[in-house]
């Protein structure tokens, strides 16, 4: 018992010295992770006064996200009313316990650290005493601080000059509203512009589809892959368009976009199983991937089930010798959430085979003319 009161002894008495402060930085750390604002998305249905809808879709309003370093609960705010920060107990549509749980232990571990620390600092003394070793160690994280952030920064800025160079190719960039959580607290001290701190959408432009400039895109793409050149931002999608992707292309697009996390090879193309192999190996945390090609043998099935971060899968065309058997592969990868395939891949899954997608947990979908919207592939 006595061994016991010492140890609380130790372990309070700099907490209670330091109250004021601990309460400061709990005050600040856990406002942060309640109250602080993640993806603000504006939801408007595409006005289609002829179409009929099985379920009609929500109206429209304001989706904000809240919380860090993960999102607990996400606001859909009906228009035109103007959402308030604070005012996170209302028009919340998804909540998540866990996350809650987990932002405010951190925001509690780091309060602690900082103050332990602070405490050790002035151990034995009621003046801080602020020498060179003080001196060279503020210096230091805020020169981390600002690296960081002028490391990303650039990297931003750097691809916006390059795809404005390339825009004549049918080459664009779009900042998305989906934050990068690491950077969101650099953004909001203001140290970092929203592309910088939010996913980016690359995309080459079907405004004037044409196999000639979709050719000359890929030729240039190529060129440039093996100059050196690429994309440094850190969360990418990139969308092919209408560029016909062969395995020489896949090799040149690895190389271009390294950090690519969301693919979308909307055209058919003329990749083989070893070009699926060299995706695989140059993306392994690719989340969202659409894919179609008459070459792709089951083979390219098993490889893609490697992918631990694969969420949804759209595989628009494959070999005439899949079938729904082989399909079955794809339950191995541990993050697929839904499967999309044309009725060009594959025959309908037997009930026996849709029980056990549906055991897995995974969505299955088929049809001619299924696509997954940009909003499912980037932000969900």
């Amino acid at each position: 018992m006595t061994t016991l009161r010492k140890w609380m002894s130790f372990a309070l008495t700099p907490l209670w010295r330091w109250k004021w402060l601990l309460l400061l930085l709990l005050g600040v750390t856990i406002g942060y992770a309640l109250f602080s604002r993640g993806h603000e998305y504006h939801y408007q249905p595409w006005p289609n006064p002829g179409a009929s809808w099985v379920v009609p879709p929500p109206p429209p309003h304001t989706e904000w996200g809240h919380g860090w370093p993960w999102k607990y609960e996400e606001r859909e705010i009906p228009k035109p009313q103007i959402p308030q920060r604070w005012a996170i107990w209302s028009d919340v549509a998804r909540f998540y316990w866990v996350r809650l749980v987990a932002n405010l232990a951190i925001a509690v571990g780091l309060s602690l650290a900082f103050t332990y620390l602070i405490a050790w600092r002035l151990s034995g003394s009621n003046r801080w005493r602020f020498g060179l070793r003080d001196l060279l160690a503020a210096t230091m994280m805020l020169g981390v601080v600002f690296g960081v952030a002028r490391h990303y920064e650039s990297a931003y800025q750097a691809d916006q000059v390059y795809i404005t160079e390339i825009a004549e190719q049918g080459w664009r960039i779009e900042t998305q509203f989906v934050p990068i959580e690491h950077l969101r607290p650099l953004h909001d001290l203001g140290l970092l512009s929203d592309g910088a701190a939010h996913a980016v959408y690359v995309r080459h432009s079907r405004q004037y589809p044409s196999f000639e400039r979709a050719e000359t895109a890929r030729m240039a793409l190529i060129r440039d892959a093996n100059q050196g050149r690429r994309l440094y931002h850190s969360q990418l999608a990139l969308s092919t368009g209408d560029i016909r992707v062969d395995d020489e292309t896949i090799a040149a697009l690895a190389k271009w976009a390294p950090n690519c996390q969301h693919l979308h090879l909307g055209y058919d193309g003329i990749l083989s199983d070893r070009g699926v192999e060299t995706l695989v190996a140059a993306w392994p945390n690719l989340q969202t991937l659409k894919i179609g090609s008459s070459f792709l043998t089951a083979k390219s099935l098993n490889a893609l089930s490697q992918l631990s971060q694969l969420r949804r899968l759209d595989l628009h065309n494959a070999s005439d010798a899949i079938t729904a058997d082989d399909l079955m592969q794809l339950q191995s990868a541990p993050q697929l959430k839904m499967f999309a395939y044309s009725d060009r891949v594959a025959e309908q899954p037997t009930p026996q085979q849709q029980e056990s997608w549906d055991r897995r947990g995974i969505v299955l979908r088929s049809g001619r003319f299924f696509f997954i919207s940009e909003e499912d592939w980037m932000y969900r």
